[in-house]
Formats: structure tokens, C-alpha cells, sequence
């Protein structure tokens, strides 16, 4: 969105669904270079492609991925069609959604119902070492080492 076209005030939800696409479109193009330009041409993959999940290009450009999920139309179509993000995308928002109590699992679950993220688990554990908070609320106390008696001691009267 150009900003002559912006409106004045707090961002609509328009504007923002529309910054993200071009954020995430923005990306794709950088890290699938090869692969978009396939695509764009109505050619295949490469079969040495590092995106190997059956891409397909949406209209509004995005790389989507074309699973066995084609024909549950019970799903949603984000989770039909996830969107591909390159590896270091994406984490840290639904990690902190979670306010930082949810292991990987459940942070990939969150992720899963919209975006496809290159070896996310992997990204999600990095970034729980990462994380600041995560690594406070993670920190065991300390055990206190009690020191050795003094050699001599006064007797105490019976």
C-alpha cells in the first residue's frame, strides 16, 4: 500500500492483513528466488529445490503448500494451503502468544493453522534457548554449600 493511500489515524485490519501478505511475499521472493520465478513462469520446481512440499503460487502471490489436505473442506483454507515461510520467520509472535509456557509442540500447533515454516521445530527450539524470558523462568536456585565446622569447638556442659 502506498502511503498517499493510507488513511489517517489507528491502521485498519485491512491495512495490516495487506502489510503482512507484503511482508511474507517479500520474503518468500528473497529466500525462493528460483522457486518463485518457476512458478511465475507456470514451470515446476527444481527437483534439488530446498522447497519440497509441491508449492503452488496464490493470486495474491503468495507461496502456498499443496498437501494431501486438498479435499477436507472442513478445514480452514490457511490450514489446507499453509503459507511457506523460510526458516527465520514467524516464531516469536505465536511464542509470545503463549506467554512463553508453551513447549514446541504446542507453539508449532499454533503456527501449523496458518503458516508452513521451513524446519520449524528447529527454529522454535532455537528460539526458546533465545528468549530472555524463557531462559529466567527456566533458572533452578542455587543450592546453598554449608561451610566446614571450625576445628576446635568449645564442649558443651552435659
Amino acid at each position: 500500500m502506498l502511503p498517499e493511500e493510507r488513511s489517517s489515524g489507528k491502521c485498519t485490519s485491512q491495512e495490516i492483513s495487506d502489510a503482512e501478505t507484503d511482508v511474507i511475499e517479500e520474503a518468500q521472493q528473497e529466500v525462493f528466488q528460483e522457486e518463485y520465478k518457476a512458478l511465475v513462469n507456470f514451470k515446476s520446481v527444481l527437483q534439488n529445490s530446498k522447497l519440497c512440499l509441491n508449492p503452488i503460487l496464490e493470486e495474491g502471490g503468495l507461496l502456498r503448500s499443496d498437501g494431501r489436505l486438498h479435499y477436507a473442506d472442513y478445514l480452514p483454507f490457511d490450514a489446507r494451503y499453509p503459507v511457506i515461510l523460510p526458516r527465520k520467520s514467524g516464531v516469536k509472535s505465536y511464542h509470545e502468544r503463549s506467554n512463553h509456557a508453551a513447549g514446541t509442540n504446542h507453539t508449532l500447533s499454533l503456527l501449523s493453522a496458518r503458516f508452513w515454516i521451513m524446519q520449524g521445530r528447529e527454529e522454535i527450539r532455537d528460539w526458546e534457548r533465545e528468549c530472555c524470558e524463557c531462559r529466567k523462568r527456566k533458572v533452578k536456585a542455587a543450592k546453598q554449600i554449608m561451610a566446614p565446622l571450625p576445628k576446635i569447638r568449645p564442649k558443651l556442659p552435659l
